[in-house]
């Protein structure tokens, strides 16, 4: 019974694609991106000229460097920067680059970027990043990514394999002070892909996901912090010797929130994060993954989201649920926020970026729901969160109840019924006074038990 109802709870029954195939490549990925007609253009983006200084450093690099004092002090309302003007388009091809790496291994452990001068234009994937963010308001400018090629490609800046994590991530860091300015993801270096440096190229991707498309899901999770609330630091698309992946701005001087004290965090930072991980039904949402900064204990800053949209289902995973601070109703900010998200741009979002994924645009439409609904009633992050959790393996979650009382039948194509879902939904979060959902009797599983079978 329980198998069954698991079955029948996973997003996009027709549409999700699991394929834990250890042989999985970038060309595989990128060829079913919808801009792939972009990465086949002739023409490359050239950044305009800057001037070298001591060590091999060209003018930009000490603009990658976080201010944490600005980023901590930030208007989460504020109206993103202006668009960058530093990149022009040229019909010039790029030239390629001199790296030397083992391509059967990845990227080499520690590969210094020691390219010709000419080869400081900007890849063809690189214009598919340029081209992709221009289409979102609310990203900021793309200063980040040229500047890092730039650096990469002048020797300014090197790679080093990070030792943690399953899959390869690399730090991109400064070779005159040895500080991290960024971090890079290669989509053909995620668990279950065949260059995995870490051993992990035969295991399966995690439930709910493809091995492959999490450096996709890295900029998703960007580009859907609307207005930048929860923090995601900037990520965008980056091809790095011809491996397309993630590029994250690297967020200096802070802890990892298991190895800090999370009680001095104020509750609306973690009221921002809480509704980012349930909307987006972040599947991998644990302490090392939640930073504090050291100069501002206050503040939570999110990265790794590879595991956010899932295509089928994946319960979800939520460290801020054990903080006294998610027990809190949420805020009146809180609610201004959530009533503002404009869901059918976010779903169009998801599909620029995962266009077979029907399961991954469901999941976004229903965390974003559940919050709509459940948060103005008076009920908190802990409540919600436990409300997509199992309490035990023998119980299914109110989330999974949901999803499998509201999936058409597969001969009437298996979509999930969104106006069911949403009165589901209101059956399970009536509007609250002082009463919490652990001591509310409405676990879906009660409500949906007793209805009779279509």
């Amino acid at each position: 019974m329980l198998m069954s109802l698991t079955t029948a709870t996973g997003f996009g029954a027709l549409g999700s694609r699991q394929n834990n195939d250890s042989s999985q490549t970038t060309t595989t990925t990128t060829a079913s991106h919808p801009l792939a007609t972009i990465v086949a253009m002739e023409g490359t983006t050239k950044p305009q000229p800057t001037t070298a200084t001591d060590n091999h450093r060209c003018g930009c690099c000490s603009s990658l460097r976080l201010d944490m004092a600005a980023f901590c002090a930030r208007e989460p309302f504020a109206s993103p920067p202006p668009t960058c003007e530093g990149i022009e388009s040229s019909s010039t091809t790029s030239p390629t680059p001199t790296h030397t790496t083992n391509s059967s291994e990845g990227l080499a452990p520690s590969c210094a970027a020691n390219v010709d001068a000419e080869a400081t234009q900007l890849s063809k994937f690189d214009l598919v990043a340029f081209t992709m963010r221009q289409k979102d308001a609310h990203v900021n400018n793309t200063a980040f990514a040229a500047d890092t090629a730039r650096c990469l490609a002048s020797g300014a800046f090197a790679v080093t394999l990070c030792q943690e994590g399953e899959g390869g991530t690399y730090f991109v860091k400064d070779t005159a002070d040895g500080g991290t300015t960024a971090v890079f993801k290669p989509s053909n270096e995620e668990v279950g892909c065949a260059k995995n440096p870490k051993g992990n190229a035969a295991e399966p991707a995690k439930e709910g996901f493809v091995a492959g498309e999490g450096y996709l899901r890295e900029v998703l999770a960007y580009l859907l912090d609307r207005n930048h609330r929860a923090g995601v630091p900037e990520t965008v698309l980056f091809s790095l010797n011809g491996t397309l992946g993630s590029l994250q701005r690297f967020v200096p001087k802070t802890k990892e929130s298991w190895n800090a004290n999370p009680s001095l965090l104020s509750t609306q930072r973690v009221q921002d994060v809480a509704m980012f991980d349930i909307r987006l039904l972040n599947a991998d949402r644990h302490g090392g993954n939640l930073l504090i900064p050291n100069d501002d204990k206050s503040t939570l800053i999110p990265i790794d989201h590879a595991y956010v949209l899932p295509s089928d289902y994946c319960e979800p995973d939520f460290e801020w649920i054990m903080w006294k601070q998610s027990t809190q109703p949420f805020t009146q900010e809180s609610l201004l926020y959530l009533a503002s998200l404009d869901v059918e741009a976010d779903a169009a979002l998801v599909r620029s970026y995962l266009p077979d994924d029907r399961g991954a645009v469901e999941a976004l439409r229903l965390g974003t729901l559940l919050l709509q609904i459940a948060a103005p009633r008076g009920y908190s992050p802990r409540d919600i969160g436990n409300f997509c959790r199992r309490q035990s393996m023998a119980q299914p979650s109110g989330l999974e109840a949901v999803l499998a009382n509201s999936r058409c039948a597969l001969e009437a194509g298996g979509d999930l019924m969104f106006s069911e879902v949403e009165r589901l939904l209101n059956d399970a979060f009536p509007a609250l006074s002082n009463m919490s959902l652990s001591a509310y009797p409405g676990s879906l599983a009660h409500v949906v038990a007793d209805r009779p079978s279509s």
